[in-house]
């Protein structure tokens, strides 16, 4: 995914998972880019960036959309009567320190199974992996096609933006909406600064 991506959307992508870590969430979804691109609007055309709500009002937002903080993974396994730190200590000692990040690059081969992709890889509470939410895989797909519309070969942070607005359906298009924010208003400022 990095690599698409020009030093403008990287750092947009790297703040987007400082987000999702602050927030305790084991994925990286569009309301965390969202956060991102609200924190680091100067990297915006103008028109657009005057158009997005503030840090604080998209926190909020968030805050009340998913009804507060979600329990991280080890509280969640607490109420189960398991103890996370226990468990990779455990592991540690048996299979040796580094077994647990060894267990998130290692492919798992599987008999042919049709309800896996192909080269999914075997992720873990103990490795602590993030995955990236469906709506932001195709708001990356949605900058990847307009970058390469507007000739670029790298998606920038407005193709990123666009990308996610252009998304029906997203968290971050419901929390821009919670804002007094129309996605489709932003849609239209980035194109016209296209052109």
């Amino acid at each position: 995914m990095f690599e698409r991506c020009d030093p403008g959307a990287t750092l947009i992508l790297d703040a987007g998972l400082a987000e999702a870590r602050r927030l305790g969430h084991q994925w990286l979804g569009t309301e965390h880019l969202l956060l991102a691109l609200v924190q680091h609007r100067d990297l915006l055309p103008v028109p657009a960036a005057e158009l997005l709500p503030d840090a604080e009002a998209v926190r909020s937002a968030l805050q009340n959309a998913i009804g507060g903080p979600p329990l991280a993974d080890a509280e969640l396994l607490a109420t189960l009567g398991v103890d996370l730190h226990d468990v990779r200590t455990k592991v540690d000692h048996t299979f040796g320190t580094d077994a647990v990040d060894l267990l998130s690059r290692r492919r798992v081969h599987r008999g042919w199974q049709p309800w896996r992709r192909l080269g999914r890889r075997c992720t873990s509470v103990l490795a602590g992996n993030m995955g990236v939410a469906p709506p932001t895989k195709q708001a990356l797909e949605q900058a990847t096609h307009d970058a390469a519309r507007r000739g670029r070969s790298l998606i920038d942070p407005a193709a990123l933006l666009l990308g996610i607005v252009t998304v029906k359906d997203t968290l971050a298009n419901g929390l821009l909406r919670m804002t007094g924010v129309e996605p489709d208003e932003i849609r239209t400022v980035l194109e016209q600064c296209e052109q």
